[in-house]
């Protein structure tokens, strides 16, 4: 259903709202801007509707539990998947997991190239192109397309630009989660401080 979705925003006080199922949790802490911030979420699908959302973010050098284990609603949504909507700033790879992992486990390995074949691994977006609308999943081949070409080019340093009103969208329906699974989402991302919800 519609409301059958996961959405990770920042809210207008800079925090994280992660909404599963149109039930809403938020952080205390604050994201920071103009800075690029390593982000990984996992949903384990516990017993009894006991499903727990961990989210831990890290820059430079510093990382912080944004969630431990919070208590969320049920996802087993399938569609699409969308980025950007209502952020502008840069992302850097997407990965999406169809497991459960601790968090700390991703921080230690945020540095290190995905091998495409590694078990669980059901998207991979590295976000590196630098031109051209097309964002290639290295995982499964469901590329993701930008609504226009437009990328962030710093030396060799390339990212996917979003200015808050066009999306990247790709169908994901092949890979949605079921009802009995945990996932794990990471993923490299800069807002633009003077253009986001909190300035």
């Amino acid at each position: 259903t519609e409301g059958n979705m996961l959405k990770v925003a920042i809210n207008e006080n800079g925090q994280i709202d992660a909404t599963i199922n149109e039930i809403t949790v938020t952080s205390i802490e604050t994201v920071p801007m103009d800075k690029w911030v390593f982000l990984a979420l996992n949903y384990v699908k516990g017993m009894a509707g006991q499903n727990t959302l961990t989210m831990l973010m890290a820059e430079d050098g510093n990382e912080t539990m944004l969630f431990d284990e919070a208590i969320v609603s049920d996802y087993n949504s399938n569609g699409r998947l969308i980025l950007g909507r209502d952020f502008t700033g840069m992302m850097h790879e997407l990965v999406l997991w169809n497991k459960n992992c601790p968090v700390r486990t991703l921080l230690a390995q945020k540095d290190e190239v995905v091998a495409p074949y590694l078990p669980g691994l059901v998207g991979y977006w590295k976000m590196n192109e630098g031109h051209g609308t097309t964002v290639t999943d290295y995982a499964r081949g469901r590329n993701m397309h930008l609504v226009a070409e437009s990328w962030n080019v710093e030396n060799t340093n390339l990212a996917a630009h979003l200015d808050g009103e066009h999306i990247i969208k790709v169908p994901i329906g092949g890979v949605s989660p079921r009802d009995i699974d945990s996932y794990v989402v990471e993923t490299w991302f800069r807002g633009e401080k003077d253009k986001n919800a909190r300035a």
